[in-house]
Parts: C-alpha cells; sequence; structure tokens
C-alpha cells in the first residue's frame, strides 16, 4: 500500500514525536512501515535531549513571562530539563529576568476585572487554610524562622522601613480617604453609625462606671453615649437623671485636644449639660480607692 503525500508530510512534521503518537496520527500505518519510510526519504530524528539556539533564546525571553506549563509544550521539554537548563545558563553567564516582579504586576491586572480567577484563589486559599496539618506546619515554619537573630533583625529593619516610607503612607491616606468619603456622604448614616458603635471604655473609666452604677443606679447611667450629642462628640459617662457628662481624661487622647474638649464643653452647657473632668495619668495608674474619691470629690450625691 502506497503512501499519500498527506502522511508524508504528516511524518515529517511529527518524525521528533513518540512512536505511539505517530501511530494514532497514522492509523493504517504499522511500526515497521513508519520506520522504513522514514529511513527511505532520509528523515532524521532530533533527539530531544539536545537544545537548539531557538530553544535557548526563547527560554531566555520568555521565561519570566510563561508558566512552566506552557515552556514545557511550547519547547517539548520536562520541568525538570527546563530547570537544569536554565541553572547551566546562569552559570554561563546569562542573566534571567525576574519573574516574581512580573508576575506579580501581571496578577494585579488580572485581579481586576477577572472576578473568578479571583473566587477560585479566595475558594484555595480557604482550602489550604481549613487543613491543621498546613496550619500547624506553617506556624512551625514561622517559629523557626524568627529564633534566628539575624532574620528578625532584618524583618524589623525592612517593616519600619515600609511603614516609614512615602509610598506606604501615600496608600495608607488614600484608603482612608475612600473610607471616609462613603461615610460622610450621607450625614444621617455617618450619625446612625456612631449611634450603633461598640462601646469599648479602658479599665479604669468600667471602674468608675460601676462605681456610679452602685450610687445611681444602672438606668440612669450611661457608657460612651452618642446620642446626647446627636452623633457629633461621645460622652465617657452621662448621669441622666443629674444631667451630668463626666469626661474621662486619658493622657494619650487628651494630651493636645484641648480646642475639641471646650467644644464639647460648649454643646453640653448649651444642652444643659454639667461636664465633669476626672484627670487620669499613666505612670502610675491610677488604683481603685484613688477613682472613687476623685468621683466623691467631684460629683455632689443627694
Amino acid at each position: 500500500m502506497s503512501w499519500k503525500e498527506e502522511e508524508i508530510e504528516i511524518l515529517r512534521e511529527n518524525i521528533n514525536r513518540d512512536y505511539e503518537k505517530l501511530i494514532k496520527l497514522l492509523p493504517n500505518r504499522t511500526l515497521s512501515s513508519i520506520i522504513t519510510k522514514k529511513d527511505r526519504l532520509k528523515i532524521k530524528r532530533i533527539s530531544n535531549f539536545y537544545w537548539s539556539k531557538k530553544q535557548d533564546n526563547y527560554l531566555i525571553k520568555n521565561y519570566h513571562k510563561v508558566t512552566i506549563n506552557e515552556l514545557s509544550t511550547i519547547l517539548g521539554k520536562s520541568f525538570g530539563a527546563i530547570h537544569a537548563r536554565r541553572i547551566r545558563l546562569i552559570k554561563s553567564g546569562i542573566k534571567f529576568k525576574n519573574k516574581k516582579e512580573f508576575f506579580s504586576k501581571y496578577w494585579k491586572n488580572e485581579y481586576k476585572n477577572n472576578y473568578l480567577l479571583i473566587d477560585k484563589h479566595s475558594k484555595s486559599i480557604k482550602k489550604f487554610w481549613k487543613d491543621e496539618n498546613f496550619r500547624n506546619k506553617h506556624r512551625m515554619s514561622i517559629q523557626e524562622k524568627f529564633k534566628d537573630k539575624d532574620y528578625l533583625e532584618k524583618h524589623k529593619t525592612l517593616f519600619i522601613k515600609r511603614r516609614n516610607s512615602k509610598e506606604f503612607r501615600l496608600k495608607q491616606s488614600l484608603i482612608a480617604s475612600k473610607t471616609l468619603k462613603k461615610r460622610h456622604s450621607n450625614i444621617e448614616e455617618h450619625k446612625k453609625m456612631l449611634l450603633n458603635l461598640r462601646k469599648n471604655p479602658s479599665n479604669k473609666q468600667l471602674i468608675a462606671f460601676n462605681y456610679l452604677k452602685k450610687l445611681f443606679g444602672e438606668e440612669n447611667v450611661g457608657c460612651n453615649d452618642w446620642k446626647i450629642l446627636n452623633g457629633l462628640m461621645e460622652v465617657d459617662i452621662p448621669i441622666y437623671s443629674k444631667k451630668i457628662a463626666i469626661e474621662w481624661d486619658g493622657e494619650y487622647w487628651h494630651k493636645n485636644n484641648i480646642v475639641r474638649d471646650n467644644k464639647k464643653e460648649k454643646l453640653l452647657n448649651n444642652i444643659g449639660w454639667k461636664l465633669i473632668r476626672i484627670k487620669a495619668r499613666s505612670n502610675p495608674q491610677l488604683k481603685e480607692y484613688e477613682i472613687i474619691e476623685l468621683i466623691n470629690k467631684n460629683i455632689k450625691i443627694n
């Protein structure tokens, strides 16, 4: 049975492939007929072990752009062969571009619009973090790294540089401006948010709050109330029955806020409330009996 021209073209194009694939491409031909035809036409099989100049140039130009799977299909090489060839080329003096820098930019652009990719990525990460073995290994690896003093110092210096850099500050300011615009776009919604804020007083403030509850009752004493001034400012400890607002002046928050404190006092006076300030200190901290003494001095208990 004579060979057709189409079959000969398939043989020439795919001569470097495995014989099993050639048999699939040429179903009407046996292995012996393929080999004999190859020898008659004087077609030589190029060994896949050797790298051509074209393959080397492609690897050098596109290693940082293309994934290993794509490289293996294009070059017809295994992952190990690609890595080994790259190492040999680096030893010979050829420089490869950084793959991380390219892919970081590439994936940032991909993540902007490709929501399916984001979902896949988030799901894959969740699967990893659900596994306890993975989490334990991750923790152990971090702990081992931070045991090294040199690594710790390097980490600290890099972290401080990043925090003090202009780029990092600009990013933070942009994020803050966006969030503030969203919050302040509607004043009523912003007020509602402030009114429903979680109460988070300090430990010393809680001592004063609990003591005043015993004196005036739970219904008559509040904590971090935004409703009195309609969401403009909070009152630390309001006593509703007496119309007394107690401001817990900590050193951190009230050191350079004289204008704000005076404004709060005026707003409360306009409503008919009296503001009493209790100055707290950090070094040494106020003790419980000292807090009670300050409250008894400033508030007249009837």
